[in-house]
């Protein structure tokens, strides 16, 4: 691995780095496995070095997709205070863990990454990359450790079923979507919070381009948030698997004919309030972007395994017209109704 192109996949996070050490009297560099030593600086950036001059009292690795060192963030103080030290230190992992999902996801373009947290326990992260098969390709460190603990063991056809309960049959339908789940741990039944980020399907996929680097942004950050959101106190608990089913079911089935929320709310006994708020907790997201999603994940299917004209499609899928599916279709998938057809039909 070239150190340059090491710090080209890590320019966000080094952008926001260095904002975020700019008040700090210190200096920070990414020093590569070879030993090459890229100093992280506003502007005017040194040229590379080999080795430095001193240990700094601050250094995190960064991990590769398959749990080695890829390189080391150290960060060197000159006023070695307490509060600066407990300061940096988070700056330092925090920084860290963005740029280790950031290199597992561009190592991964070609497959579906899954990220999960373990509700209330922060700590407790963990990256996959899956296959069509639901069969794990390979997974970060922290996954490494877990599955250790539980006596898996990578490249004996690990599949997702085997960590989480209950996995929804139409995972990969939205190849160009992300879908967030609360799924249940198929070992403790504690739960986790889990985002699955399909491949990037792009007709250009430069190895450090933007589109690239959009599609490979962390998102363990947008896992916690959603955490703090659904542990609101407010919401007692989550709907049962009975009423997931129901709400699934006639959603799928009203898709054609239009879906008022207030009267779903109604079919199962919830008033309208409660009910935004326990299926978030339930499915991790709001129904209006749950039945957008599964508009656009019948449209997909039909445009791929149908002769059906735009116009039909949208009015199956349960949209205006013709001119709001394309444009809700463009927005979600980054593809025109007609460029998805030709792709993947």
């Amino acid at each position: 691995m070239e150190s340059t192109h090491l710090f080209a996949s890590f320019r966000g996070e080094l952008a926001l780095l260095e904002k975020l050490l700019h008040e700090s009297v210190c200096t920070a560099a990414i020093r590569a496995v070879d030993g090459t030593v890229i100093p992280v600086t506003a502007a005017n950036r040194p040229p590379m070095s080999h080795g430095i001059e001193a240990e700094p009292p601050l250094s995190e690795p960064i991990y590769a997709a398959d749990g080695t060192p890829l390189a080391f963030l150290e960060v060197t103080p000159r006023d070695a205070g307490p509060g600066l030290q407990r300061m940096l230190r988070s700056i330092v992992e925090s920084s860290t863990r963005a740029m280790a999902e950031r290199w597992f996801r561009m190592s991964h373009l070609n497959h579906w990454i899954v990220a999960a947290q373990k509700v209330g326990d922060p700590e407790q992260s963990l990256l996959l990359a899956v296959d069509r098969d639901y069969q794990l390709v390979t997974a970060d460190r922290g996954a490494r450790q877990l599955l250790q603990g539980l006596g898996l063991h990578l490249g004996s056809r690990l599949t997702l079923s085997q960590l989480f309960r209950a996995l929804p049959a139409d995972i990969y339908e939205g190849r160009h979507q992300e879908l967030s789940l609360r799924l249940e741990s198929a070992h403790d039944g504690e739960p986790w919070f889990v985002l699955i980020t399909a491949p990037d399907l792009g007709p250009s996929q430069l190895e450090y381009g933007n589109r690239v680097l959009l599609h490979s942004q962390p998102r363990i950050g947008t896992i916690v948030s959603l955490n703090d959101r659904v542990a609101d106190s407010r919401v007692s608990a989550a709907m049962s698997s009975r009423n997931v089913r129901q709400i699934e079911e006639f959603i799928d089935a009203r898709l054609e004919h239009g879906i008022d929320i207030a009267e779903l709310a109604a079919r199962i006994g919830f008033s309208q309030s409660y009910f935004f708020r326990v299926f978030r907790k339930s499915f991790g997201i709001s129904p209006h972007r749950y039945l957008m999603r599964r508009r656009l994940a019948l449209a997909q299917r039909l445009l791929t395994k149908s002769d059906l004209g735009l116009a039909e499609i949208a009015l199956k899928a349960g949209f205006a017209d013709q001119s709001h599916f394309s444009r809700s279709f463009q927005q979600f998938t980054g593809l025109s109704p007609g460029a998805f057809r030709r792709q993947h039909g």
